[in-house]
């Protein structure tokens, strides 16, 4: 399950002299009171708010017809920038900044434009800008660290909303954002930590819930996170993402038609929901709908015919359904789109190819796969699963790899194991060993492995 990145902050605003307006009105209130009595107070509190808006609309629409300051080209910049308009918005900071080169909330707002339009680098340079002219600005440092986090430097962007804790440690979101990006690095402890606290300081922001849901799925506790799941959901009704997660966690736990409600308000919510579509599709496929399942997945590709995901889980589709030439398609059709799923994909082509007797072709092709991947994860899980289908790697040597530290990494990969043993056995003519290594895997009771559910197909298979 993947998760929205952390959005920059949008543009800040100077201080306004607002306040001091209306604190002065006050006084003239209570004076009014004491000489005219209630009729002038209400005159007041009637004509008050209307005159307030109104020169706020004035203002506008001479900054907007006739910026002067510095000031004023960040305030119309802001303004194009709720209507979308990043490049007016971006000619504005840059005429703020050449007017008042010494202000860290210019080079912030115009760093937040710039990722806007896409310039992360721009946008970095210009948080750092920021920083440089005021060491303590902690907005700064968090729309960096957002922006760090979209370049894939996670240990960056943890060390920016580390220190814009430090700088303001009663701020809820920026331990949200630290706890998402803790997340991403799989420190699923450190990511419910900080969730946690941002739940402490602001408990009603769902994605608050929904990250922490997301954490604690991954760290086994999925019961948990469909608890976090539903608070998420009642506290935005409407938040389609919540409903796919859950949904998953339903599915993981074995409750299909549960997951596949889930899915299917997801999409009710947003028809642009590709993921929920797509695990709608599969969950169709394990419980035995097939023609449902493929009718999903179609769909899928004839609305985006490069959607890599779409022909992987159709290809699972069709293993679970024994159509073994038209799943070796998709995975190989997935393979050429993209490289997402292509570890699983390529182990699936070689048992398709096996089973179909094209084995030298399969060997040959698994081969050149590993050498390439070598050079980037010698001795992984992955390295290892595939020098076992090669027969490089005993099933010992298989057995003895799938150990982790990570509790859920290990029974995980164990039942992996076990499929693909069982697999090579069953290729082999061995049933009884085939049927011995499939039912130890489902043994190990992991519904969210893909393996889980191919070897229950398989022991359906070879049922009597």
């Amino acid at each position: 399950m993947a998760l929205p990145a952390p959005p920059p902050l949008p543009p800040a605003k100077p201080k306004s002299n607002l306040g001091l307006i209306i604190a002065t009105v006050i006084v003239l209130a209570v004076i009014l009171e004491i000489a005219a009595g209630v009729g002038g107070v209400v005159f007041l509190r009637n004509w008050l708010p209307k005159r307030i808006a109104r020169a706020k609309a004035d203002r506008a629409r001479n900054i907007e017809l006739h910026p002067k300051t510095a000031r004023d080209y960040n305030d119309r910049s802001a303004a194009r920038n709720a209507r979308g308009d990043l490049d007016g918005a971006l000619a504005d900071m840059d005429r703020a900044i050449e007017l008042d080169p010494k202000v860290p909330m210019y080079y912030d707002n115009r760093g937040y434009v710039r990722r806007a339009k896409g310039d992360v680098d721009g946008a970095i340079a210009d948080f750092n800008r920021a920083i440089e002219l005021d060491p303590e600005f902690a907005r700064a440092y968090i729309n960096r660290g957002g922006a760090r986090s979209s370049k894939g430097d996670l240990d960056g962007s943890i060390a920016d909303y580390t220190r814009a804790i430090e700088l303001d440690p009663k701020v809820g979101y920026v331990y949200g954002y630290r706890g998402f990006v803790r997340s991403s690095k799989r420190d699923f402890d450190g990511a419910i930590a900080d969730l946690n606290k941002a739940i402490e300081l602001d408990p009603k922001v769902a994605n608050f819930y929904g990250n922490r849901g997301h954490a604690r799925s991954f760290k086994g506790d999925v019961k948990g996170a469909i608890a976090d799941y539903d608070r998420a959901i009642d506290l935005d009704p409407k938040g389609g993402e919540a409903y796919t997660y859950r949904g998953t966690a339903k599915r993981w736990l074995g409750d299909l038609d549960g997951a596949i409600a889930d899915y299917t308000r997801a999409v009710d919510l947003n028809p642009k929901n590709k993921l929920a579509r797509h695990d709608r599709g599969y969950t169709r496929a394990l419980q035995g709908d097939f023609n449902g399942a493929i009718a999903e997945l179609n769909h899928s590709l004839e609305l985006d015919p490069n959607d890599a995901r779409a022909f992987y889980l159709r290809g699972l589709s069709y293993m679970l359904m024994r159509e073994w030439t038209k799943a070796l398609a998709d995975f190989q059709s997935g393979i050429k789109v993209s490289n997402r799923d292509e570890d699983y994909s390529r182990f699936f082509c070689w048992l398709i190819r096996a089973r179909l007797g094209d084995t030298d072709a399969a060997n040959e092709e698994l081969s050149r796969f590993l050498a390439k991947r070598h050079r980037q994860a010698t001795g992984d899980w992955i390295s290892t699963a595939g020098g076992f289908l090669l027969g490089n790697v005993t099933e010992a040597e298989l057995f003895a790899a799938a150990a982790s530290p990570d509790a859920r990494k290990e029974r995980r990969q164990q039942c992996e194991a076990r499929y693909y043993a069982g697999m090579k056995k069953l290729l082999s003519g061995d049933k009884p060993a085939a049927v011995d290594d499939f039912q130890k895997c489902l043994a190990i009771e992991l519904m969210e492995v893909t393996e889980y559910h191919l070897a229950g197909a398989e022991l359906k298979a070879l049922a009597p």
